[in-house]
């Protein structure tokens, strides 16, 4: 369950000290079957979530086709798209609020805290895509449909950056990113995965939660169509995901030296196979 570059730097005495409230869920085996079952639908539902937000961004055309809107019709339509992602950021903002997580301690276990947080972003984003108000008939740029060459570079661009994303993945803990680690962990009476890691990591994790941001951010520009509501989830979504982010030097030299242990073990895991 864990994490590429997670470091187990904690005995479980150790962690189970230094987690006070993180204790185990249930101990009845009926009710860790029904937390482990709402765990694995709540993985799927998030699983789903990505991959929609995924097509999105991705997609030449814009996500949702009309008949086209009037000029007066663009402004109103904007002002509600502009509302949905206000929503979005303030609850995802909100449920990470240390009062808001003291308030659901009391409500819910503290394991189950981040795997509700996934739940209630995810939802967020359904309620996004839902009442999202498109514009396909006002573009802010269009490339003209002879462009081959533009739009393969464009393409090129985005392939690129999945390709970064994917590589990302390697170093990123998402199984404790979206809360199933903290689920997993205190059914096994664990304590809490987060302390097993390294210092610099969690420090790391905790100037910067959204980690995967800059591919994401810059395949919403790399596209031959801008209609008016994608610049705007291409303006308002890296300024939120950028003001979440708080990095500092020592910071940039423990992913330098993560990435450098990185290589070395697939170096040698080829020459092993060699």
């Amino acid at each position: 369950m864990d994490g590429n570059v997670v470091e187990e730097t904690a005995t479980d005495a150790e962690v189970e000290h230094n987690t006070p409230g993180f204790g185990t869920i249930t101990d009845n085996i009926l009710l860790k079957s029904g937390v482990l079952l709402c765990g694995a639908l709540m993985y799927a539902f998030t699983l789903y979530t990505v991959l929609i937000t995924m097509i999105y961004p991705a997609s030449v055309k814009p996500f949702f086709e009309t008949d086209g809107t009037r000029q007066d019709g663009c402004w109103k339509h904007l002002v509600v798209d502009a509302a949905l992602l206000l929503f979005f950021f303030l609850q995802h903002t909100g449920m990470a609020n240390t009062s808001v997580k003291a308030l659901l301690s009391k409500i819910t276990s503290p394991a189950l805290q981040r795997l509700l947080y996934s739940f209630a972003s995810c939802l967020g984003v359904q309620v996004l895509y839902t009442f999202w108000r498109p514009t396909p008939s006002f573009t802010m740029w269009q490339t003209a449909s002879g462009s081959d060459l533009l739009h393969v570079v464009l393409a090129a661009i985005q392939v690129l950056c999945w390709v970064f994303i994917a590589c990302s993945l390697f170093f990123t803990d998402y199984l404790e990113l979206i809360g199933l680690k903290q689920m997993y962990y205190s059914l096994q009476d664990m304590g809490d995965p987060m302390q097993r890691k390294a210092e610099e990591q969690r420090t790391l994790l905790d100037h910067m939660r959204h980690p995967l941001f800059f591919g994401p951010a810059l395949i919403l520009w790399a596209v031959p169509v801008m209609t008016y509501d994608r610049l705007l989830v291409a303006v308002m979504a890296p300024l939120y995901l950028g003001w979440g982010c708080h990095l500092d030097q020592s910071d940039v030299e423990y992913v330098q030296e993560q990435f450098t242990k990185k290589r070395c073990e697939i170096f040698d895991i080829i020459k092993k196979k060699e």
